[in-house]
C-alpha cells in the first residue's frame, strides 16, 4: 500500500516530488533542474514542458496538452511550442553520446524517452544535493512488527527478500519502513526505485541506472550496473515487480550474485523465483473469526480491529464505540480480510455512515470503488484499481476462470474448478496450472487442513470476479455448470483427472 510515493499523472508542484533521469535532477516545487548537481539554465515556458513529460515518462503527450501546461490561459501557434522543445533539447544535451530524451512522435506529439525514478518528499526531508531522502514512514503501522523484524533479519543475513503480498497487503509501507530500520546499517546507501508506473519491460535496467546516476547510451546497461555496484555496500528497494517481474529477475539475481555488498529488498505480488531470493509472504492483518468477541476489549486484540478504529478516528468518526458495536467493527474486518488498504478506504466512511451502514454497504460492490488518498499511486486508489492491477495481467483463460471462481463462496478443491470448465476443452493439468498461477500472483489463497488442500478467494477477489463475472454474462452458465445437478459430469471430470494422473487405470 504505496502512501508515499505520488503517482506520475498527478501535480509534482503540489506533492513535492522529485524526478531523477539519467543525470538530472528535476525539483519541480523549486523550478529546478540540476545536472550533476550543477544547475541547469532553462525557461519558464521550457521548464514547465519538461515537468509534463517527467511526470509521464514515456507517455505520448499532445501537443494541445502541452501547450495548454507551457500557456495556460493563453491561445498560441505550435511554432511556439517548437522553438521552447528545440531549446530544451538542446540544455538536456539530447543527441549527445547516442542518448535521446526528448522524443517527436509525428502526428502524436512529445514525450520523455526515458524512465524516471520519482519521490514524493517535502523539501526540507533532502538531504545533501544528488541524494535521495528516505522516504518517510507512516506515523504508525499496525500489527506488522513482526514482519518487520523478520524482513530486516532476513535481509541482515541472505541480503535478498521479496514481500510478497496481494494488493493492498502493505507491501511498499514495510519495505519503507525496513528502510528506516536499516539505516544504521547502509547509512545514505539507501536506494528506493518504484517500478509500480513502469510501462516498457525493456526499461527496468535503465530505470535502476538512472537512479544510480549512470549515464550511459546503452540500451541495456546491466554492465554498468553491476560495475558500479560491485564494491559497494548498498541497499536497493525495487518497489512493485509484478508487472515486469522476468526483467527484474533477471537483473536482481546478477546483483546479487556478482555485487555481494548489495542488498535487495523486492515487493511484488509474485514471486521473482531466482537464485538468492528469500520471500516473506505478508497476508491480512489478524481478525476476530466469526462469532470470536463479544465485547469491544476482546476486539481490540486484533490489530486489524484496532487499525480500523484509528483510522475511522483520524477520517472524523467522532462517535462513541462500545460492546454494542463490536460484532459489527469485527464484521467489517472479516468482511475485508484483514487487508490494510482495504480497512483504510471502510474506514474512511465510518465517519458518514456509522459502523452498521458501513457494514452493510461492504456486502455489496461499494468497497471496490471507495477512494482513498489523494497521494497513493493510481493504482492503489480504489480496491478495483488494485485488483485489476494483477487481473490485467492474465491471459484469457486465467481470466476467465477466475471470473467463474466467484461462484464459490467459501474453500473449494480442484475438481470444484474442473466443474466450472466443462465443456471448454481443458484438462486437468491446465485448469490445476491456472490455479497455480492465480495463487502465485496472490489472486488466489490457498488452505490447507491437514494433508487435504483447497482454495479460497478472499471477499474483496471475490467481490471482483463477481463483477467479470457479471460483464461476462457468464454467471448463471457457470452457476449450472457446478450445480448438484451436475453431480454426474463432476464425477467424470474427477475420474478423468485421476485417470490423467495415472491414479486410475
Amino acid at each position: 500500500m504505496t502512501l508515499m510515493s505520488a503517482s506520475p499523472a498527478s501535480d509534482s508542484r503540489a506533492t513535492g516530488t522529485i524526478y531523477f533521469f539519467g543525470p538530472f535532477r528535476l525539483v519541480p516545487t523549486e523550478r529546478r533542474l540540476e545536472r550533476d548537481g550543477h544547475p541547469v539554465t532553462l525557461g519558464s515556458r521550457a521548464l514547465d514542458i519538461l515537468i509534463a513529460l517527467a511526470e509521464r515518462p514515456g507517455e505520448v503527450l499532445g501537443k494541445s496538452e502541452l501547450l495548454r501546461k507551457g500557456w495556460p490561459d493563453l491561445t498560441v501557434d505550435e511554432s511556439n511550442l517548437r522553438f521552447h522543445i528545440v531549446g530544451l533539447r538542446k540544455a538536456l544535451g539530447d543527441g549527445t553520446g547516442g542518448r535521446r530524451y526528448i522524443v517527436n512522435v509525428p502526428g502524436r506529439g512529445y514525450c520523455l524517452a526515458t524512465a524516471t525514478q520519482h519521490v514524493a518528499t517535502m523539501p526540507s526531508q533532502t538531504s545533501q544535493l544528488g541524494r535521495q531522502p528516505l522516504l518517510p514512514v507512516l506515523d504508525r503501522i499496525v500489527g506488522r512488527d513482526a514482519a518487520i523484524h523478520d524482513i530486516v533479519q532476513t535481509l541482515r543475513t541472505h541480503r535478498f527478500v521479496t514481500i510478497l503480498g496481494a494488493g493492498g497487503a502493505g507491501k511498499t509501507t514495510l519495505a519503507i519502513a525496513v528502510t528506516h530500520q536499516l539505516a544504521g546499517d547502509y547509512g545514505d546507501d539507501i536506494l528506493f526505485v518504484d517500478l509500480g508506473d513502469l510501462a516498457d519491460p525493456t526499461l527496468v535496467a535503465s530505470t535502476l541506472a538512472t537512479a544510480l546516476a549512470i549515464d550511459t547510451p546503452s540500451s541495456d546497461p546491466t554492465a554498468e550496473i553491476i560495475d558500479d555496484l560491485r564494491e559497494r555496500r548498498r541497499l536497493i528497494v525495487l518497489d512493485g515487480c509484478e508487472h515486469v517481474v522476468d526483467e527484474v529477475a533477471k537483473l536482481a539475481e546478477q546483483i546479487y550474485l556478482q555485487a555481494p555488498q548489495v542488498g535487495i529488498l523486492a515487493t511484488s505480488r509474485e514471486r521473482l523465483r531466482v537464485e538468492g531470493e528469500r520471500t516473506i509472504p505478508l497476508s491480512g492483518l489478524a481478525h476476530p473469526s466469526l462469532g470470536e468477541c463479544r465485547t469491544l476489549e476482546e476486539a481490540m486484540r486484533f490489530p486489524a480491529v484496532c487499525m480500523l478504529i484509528e483510522r475511522a478516528r483520524a477520517a472524523g468518526y467522532v462517535g462513541t464505540i462500545g460492546d454494542a458495536d463490536a460484532g459489527c467493527v469485527a464484521g467489517i474486518c472479516r468482511t475485508l480480510d484483514g487487508l490494510p488498504l482495504a480497512i483504510e478506504l471502510a474506514a474512511s466512511r465510518v465517519a458518514e455512515y456509522g459502523w452498521s451502514e458501513t457494514a452493510r454497504l461492504l456486502e455489496g460492490r461499494h468497497r471496490l470503488i471507495w477512494s482513498g488518498r489523494r497521494t497513493a499511486p493510481a493504482r492503489h486508489q480504489t480496491l478495483q484499481s488494485a485488483i485489476e492491477w494483477s487481473y490485467d495481467r492474465l491471459d484469457p483463460i486465467q481470466k476467465m476462470i477466475f471470473a467463474r471462481l466467484a461462484i464459490f463462496s467459501g474453500p473449494f478443491q480442484l475438481t470444484d474448478a474442473m466443474s466450472l470448465t466443462l465443456g471448454d476443452d481443458l484438462t486437468a493439468t491446465e485448469i490445476a496450472g491456472v490455479l497455480q498461477s492465480l495463487v502465485e500472483k496472490s489472486l488466489l489463497a490457498v488452505v490447507r487442513d491437514g494433508q487435504a488442500t483447497s482454495y479460497r478467494l478472499l471477499d474483496t477477489m471475490r467481490a471482483f470476479a463477481c463483477l467479470k463475472l457479471d460483464a461476462g454474462g457468464d454467471r448463471q452458465a457457470a452457476a449450472g455448470r457446478h450445480a448438484p445437478a451436475e453431480g454426474r459430469a463432476l464425477g467424470d471430470v474427477a475420474l478423468s483427472w485421476l485417470w490423467e494422473k495415472r491414479l486410475l487405470s
